[in-house]
């Protein structure tokens, strides 16, 4: 799957905003739009939900170019993937009815494996 059309333009913006978002400790909004507007944030989900349909080398190679471009939103963009490939694992019925929010990006995942209080150690699992 060549995903340079869709990839470009977000390391575009990384890389102009990648020195303020550090510098700042901001959440890169506008790289995190024009993610969405590519359709990355559903990389790797089924296309039945409006995903791509990428597999784990599709992931890899997005994730490598992000990194290089902005810290921030490739941590970000994992995060997400992460969350919305839990999700499509789940069990029927799962969370069949938020997938399709994750893969247009309408709806932002994120993990949190160790939050005071959670109980979400991967040691301590609930």
């Amino acid at each position: 799957m060549d995903l340079s059309v869709r990839v470009n333009p977000v390391l575009d913006v990384a890389r102009e905003s990648a020195h303020a978002v550090d510098a700042t400790a901001s959440f890169p909004a506008q790289t995190v739009t024009t993610l969405r507007e590519s359709g990355l944030l559903g990389l790797t989900l089924p296309t039945e939900v409006g995903g791509l349909g990428g597999g784990p080398q599709d992931l890899v190679n997005v994730m490598s170019s992000l990194a290089g471009a902005c810290g921030s939103t490739a941590m970000i963009y994992l995060m997400h993937v992460s969350a919305a490939m839990s999700v499509a694992a789940a069990p029927p019925p799962g969370l069949p009815d938020l997938l399709p929010g994750m893969a247009s990006g309408d709806k932002l995942g994120s993990l949190a494996f160790s939050e005071a209080g959670s109980r979400s150690h991967f040691w301590a699992p609930v």
